[in-house]
């Protein structure tokens, strides 16, 4: 027999035993509560499924501040739905799903990036595509001419390069929490070049990036002479020499990637830039689609939420600004 049921703050136990068996045995406390109880908008909500006294089947949604169109919405972050492997092929993810549907309350609209093995249950449900995010990349340099990296790189030097007008510059954790912290120009963001997405806010940066218990990112800042700033937030793969352009966020100035090329062609020589493609195009120039990743991407997925107001054109991809941040929260 299986009940469903909301989440209650003494089920946090419960809920890390179901995670360390269905999902990743390493995922701690600190990571639970830094995702579940500490978001900029508000706690999660979580529908569970319980056999006995045992949680079986979770599936949470995160509040996150949208902006789109002008107005303001609360965007509601799916995560994928984690089964006990006792009870997995037995509907309890589409009823985790609909218990949710039923039960949450305050959301506008939900979305999320589905696995492969998720999404299709994800689609029953109502949720629908609304496109692949694919990579655009820009190569800082090769070890050997005759290769990959080699040819990206040729592809890239017809491309934009960097521009002089901007001061850029690596700020360390200290310098970023300072920099958010002190200076009001930070207290909101500017404007998204009329595309929805995450409000990033001084608030949401902290949270998503400096407070976060697991990831070291990096912080690079471009400003001009007229108070105007802009951020990129990227994380760097050594193992497979990539610099993943995780974030950007505006604070009066959206700056084009390639402002930043210096820095990283200091730092990561022969490194692989790489970033979704779902960026204004100005923020894009110089970078080029991956030849090796073509026709495929991560899908996007939205769903309309039943009492609350999702925004117009909310099912067209060019009207949204998508990047690895909202993506990667685990």
């Amino acid at each position: 027999m299986l009940d469903f049921r909301l989440y209650e703050p003494c089920d946090m136990g419960g809920c890390l035993d179901l995670i360390h068996t269905g999902h990743d045995a390493h995922f701690s406390e600190e990571r639970f509560r830094w995702l579940h109880e500490r978001g900029p908008a508000g706690t999660s909500q979580i529908a569970l499924c319980l056999r006995g006294h045992q949680i079986v089947g979770m599936y949470s949604v995160l509040p996150k501040p949208i902006q789109f169109g002008g107005r303001y919405f609360c965007g509601g972050r799916d995560i994928d739905p984690v089964v006990h492997p006792s009870c997995r092929g037995q509907g309890v993810f589409s009823r985790l799903l609909k218990f949710g549907l039923a039960n949450f309350k305050g959301i506008d609209f939900l979305f999320n990036f589905a696995n492969p093995a998720s999404s299709v249950g994800f689609r029953r449900q109502g949720w629908r595509d609304v496109m692949k995010l694919e990579d655009r990349v820009r190569q800082m340099g090769f070890r050997r001419p005759f290769s990959r990296a080699g040819l990206l790189w040729g592809l890239g030097r017809m491309s934009r390069t960097s521009r002089d007008d901007f001061c850029i510059r690596l700020l360390d954790s200290e310098a970023f929490a300072e920099l958010l912290s002190g200076n009001p120009r930070f207290a909101k963001p500017g404007k998204r070049l009329n595309r929805g997405g995450v409000v990033r806010s001084a608030k949401y940066l902290k949270w998503r990036y400096l407070d976060h218990p697991m990831h070291r990112y990096l912080y690079f800042l471009a400003e001009n002479g007229s108070g105007g700033a802009g951020l990129a937030v990227c994380r760097y793969e050594k193992e497979t020499d990539l610099l993943f352009v995780v974030d950007l966020a505006d604070f009066g100035l959206w700056p084009n990637l390639c402002t930043w090329l210096p820095l990283w062609k200091e730092d990561y020589p022969t490194a692989t830039v790489t970033v979704w493609h779902s960026l204004h195009p100005s923020i894009l120039a110089g970078f080029i689609g991956n030849p090796a990743s073509k026709g495929k991407g991560q899908p996007f997925l939205v769903r309309e939420f039943l009492g609350g107001m999702a925004p117009k054109g909310y099912l067209e991809g060019g009207n949204w600004i998508i990047t690895r941040g909202d993506l990667e929260i685990a």
